[in-house]
């Protein structure tokens, strides 16, 4: 798949080309985009934004759910061909690219430099398409808590018990977090304690500060991480997520060369998203009934938006792809027709789609623009919750066997590295262990329910 060096060279010289879908659509989705007013619970009139969406997608008024969604979506629709010119531009170029690099697919060519295999990707679209009727019961679960004889897509992110609402301070939330990592033995702890308190962490917001929560560093160097906290819920769990990134590079960079001392996508979501469901399950000991149903009905959303929403995002992106790979024209017409008939089947009857504006939300997602990437979301889940469960339930050597996986970095293909913690991606053993868990979510739920009537 590596060229003669003037071929090289002319891929190479075509990149600022190829990269000009992504720029559009940054422009477009955030200069450009023109978005309207609603009015809040309060009766103010507000502006929306792309901030505050989810927020009023949560809204206990169902008129301020509706209200957001519709006027969101009806700005992108003001723009719907230019969008759908656009990723049709995005798609031809990897297939270019897969073309001239003597691939047999868009997929192959994008999985190619971290070596993983077909199998994984179709594998899990596959395990899922076979786990339908699990979403489905999810779909109809929500729609008898909230009491909705119309369920619609802006009633599908709405908190289903939010009395039991509660947050942490940061200094709790440390303190938390530490108790939940006890698992992993004392040492993990104590490194993750020494860089809480020897200043890792970017904690509050700031003027002139970049949004939202990340981890970085230099090899070398201490792991850093950069929050914005606001005192929620979601901020611990930020905060564990971090964590695991930094520990994961800590142990990395200790135990690995320069070369070998990063990790790619594939496996960094892993370790992120095993603290926050080590961080879940040491939560959801608590014995205050109303927590625990709102703690639950988090876990619920997001094994939702991480695994299954992530994997039919990843099913519509081959289907864009493989209808690129035959010489077929994407039209706003057709990449509505396909996202509306694939977003009805993974969530079933019992949720009524607006024909128009649902079909039309691939028009805003930017990671359709960054090939073959969204699956990672939910294998990186899959995994972490397959590991979680080997370390709860097992011993010393469970433990080890994912330290080893953490201390790793990029000296082996992240499959191989996952199978040397117990775990083969290529199978449908940790998507439909993640099935089982849901299963068991919902059924905590509905046991809590019925001892209330």
């Amino acid at each position: 798949h590596t060229l003669d060096p003037q071929r090289e060279q002319l891929l190479a010289m075509s990149g600022d080309m190829a990269g000009g879908s992504n720029n559009v659509f940054n422009a477009l989705d955030n200069a450009d985009l023109k978005l309207d007013e609603i009015v809040d619970e309060d009766g103010n009139t507000v502006p929306l934004t792309k901030a505050f969406y989810s927020k009023y997608l949560r809204s206990q008024n169902r008129e301020v759910r509706k209200s957001a969604f519709e006027k969101f979506m009806d700005a992108y629709s003001g723009n719907i061909n230019t969008f759908a010119a656009n990723i049709d531009s995005k798609v031809k170029a990897h297939c270019f690219y897969s073309r001239a690099r003597n691939h047999e697919s868009t997929l192959d060519a994008a999985l190619h430099n971290t070596a993983i295999p077909a199998d994984v990707f179709h594998s899990l679209i596959d395990t899922v398409n076979k786990n339908l009727p699990i979403i489905h019961r999810y779909a109809n679960l929500k729609k008898k808590i909230l009491n909705l004889d119309d369920f619609a897509e802006h009633d599908l992110y709405v908190p289903l018990f939010p009395k039991g609402e509660f947050t942490f301070s940061y200094k709790e939330a440390c303190d938390v977090m530490c108790e939940s990592l006890a698992p992993l033995g004392q040492e993990y702890v104590d490194v993750a304690r020494a860089g809480l308190d020897g200043r890792w962490i970017d904690v509050h917001e700031n003027e002139g500060k970049r949004g939202g929560a990340y981890s970085s560093g230099a090899y070398g160097t201490d792991p850093y991480i950069l929050l914005n906290w606001s005192d929620m819920l979601r901020d611990t769990f930020t905060l564990a997520h971090e964590m695991g990134h930094s520990m994961h590079s800590y142990l990395a960079a200790k135990n690995q060369p320069y070369v070998y001392s990063n990790y790619p996508i594939f496996t960094a979501e892993v370790a992120s998203t095993f603290n926050e469901a080590l961080l879940m399950e040491h939560l959801l000991k608590t014995d205050d009934r109303h927590k625990k149903l709102y703690l639950l009905d988090v876990y619920l959303d997001q094994i939702n938006s991480t695994v299954f929403r992530q994997t039919m995002f990843a099913e519509f992106e081959y289907e864009i792809h493989r209808r690129g790979e035959q010489g077929l024209t994407l039209t706003a017409e057709s990449l509505d027709e396909l996202y509306l008939e694939i977003l009805r089947k993974y969530w079933g009857p019992d949720v009524e789609f607006d024909k128009v504006r649902s079909s039309r939300t691939w028009c805003r997602i930017p990671h359709f623009y960054y090939n073959y990437y969204v699956y990672q979301y939910s294998t990186a889940f899959a995994g972490a919750a397959a590991l979680v469960e080997k370390v709860l339930s097992g011993d010393k050597k469970e433990r080890e066997q994912y330290l080893g996986f953490m201390r790793s970095g990029a000296s082996v293909y992240p499959v191989e590295t996952m199978k040397t913690a117990g775990v083969d991606m290529a199978s449908a053993e940790p998507v439909e262990a993640v099935f089982s868990l849901f299963e068991k979510l919902m059924d905590q739920v509905e046991q809590l329910l019925e001892n209330d009537s």
